[in-house]
């Protein structure tokens, strides 16, 4: 007997619209798609994927901020003299796609949104008329098909160049996600965004750098990232046990992971 799990709805799902406390969708007239009765309408239908997450609110304010506000690294360095492919994975609502589509160049850019087959409609439905890629992942079973995903999208035989990841993360369970910090840690380099703002465009920058998301009700980051290039020699393992726990990384068969990642929440403890 072959039984079919739909991951977007668990047992006993139990999950409520998300509340933009940063008024971006209003801002950009997107309440009738991304809205609380919006979501209460999706969730319905696709679970998990029809709610907009508490990590989008900050990746959106970082691909599309309002004019005041400034970020290290910018999203884009030059968006009117190059060309760009954005994948994004997991793209749930599309509310991050929209905003891409109103940021980058029609006719020259190019924005990929990717989800389960199930969720697809619903991108199709919120995405018409805007698109002629960021990642989300609520289950921890899923973390490292997400790390070989991105190992293999930043893998010499995909791309020549050298594509920037952008990872919005809200701490859920640590316990169960730091395994893949450690270990994504290994294969790239990476680093949270910076950002302030001014009161208006005529004021100077008189606000200092802080993380984005630092002032946030939930721990939250945006966290740029590149491959390491001298993971492009190691075997990469097929069991994802082994993955999360770093063999095969730096050449060598034994468990290891990378200190990053917990060395910037300690530096995050100390500034709060």
């Amino acid at each position: 007997m072959l039984f079919m799990v739909n991951h977007n709805f668990p047992h006993d799902l139990d999950i409520e619209p998300s509340v933009d406390l940063l008024g971006l969708q209003s801002q950009r007239g997107d309440q009738d798609l991304f809205g609380l009765n919006a979501q209460r309408e999706t969730i319905a239908r696709y679970g998990i994927a029809g709610r907009v997450w508490e990590a989008a609110y900050a990746l959106l304010l970082y691909v599309d901020p309002p004019p005041t506000w400034e970020f290290d690294p910018p999203f884009l360095e030059s968006p009117d003299s190059s060309q760009y492919t954005m994948v994004e994975l997991g793209s749930g609502t599309g509310i991050i796609a929209r905003s891409l589509s109103r940021s980058l160049t029609s006719g020259k850019d190019i924005i990929v949104s990717t989800d389960l087959p199930e969720v697809c409609p619903l991108l199709d439905e919120n995405l018409r008329g805007e698109l002629n890629g960021i990642v989300f992942v609520y289950f921890p079973e899923l973390l490292a098909p997400l790390l070989r995903t991105l190992i293999h999208l930043t893998s010499p035989s995909v791309t020549s160049s050298s594509p920037s990841l952008i990872i919005s993360y809200k701490i859920r369970s640590l316990e169960k996600e730091t395994p893949f910090w450690t270990a994504f840690g290994l294969y790239f380099s990476f680093q949270p965004v910076l950002s302030r703002c001014r009161f208006t465009d005529s004021e100077q920058h008189d606000q200092s750098w802080q993380r984005l998301g630092s002032s946030f009700e939930d721990t939250t980051f945006i966290f740029v990232a590149r491959r390491r290039p001298d993971s492009f020699a190691w075997q990469i393992p097929t069991n994802d046990h082994d993955l999360l726990a770093g063999v095969g990384a730096l050449g060598t068969d034994t468990p290891k992971g990378d200190e990053y990642f917990e060395s910037l929440l300690l530096m995050t403890m100390d500034d709060s």
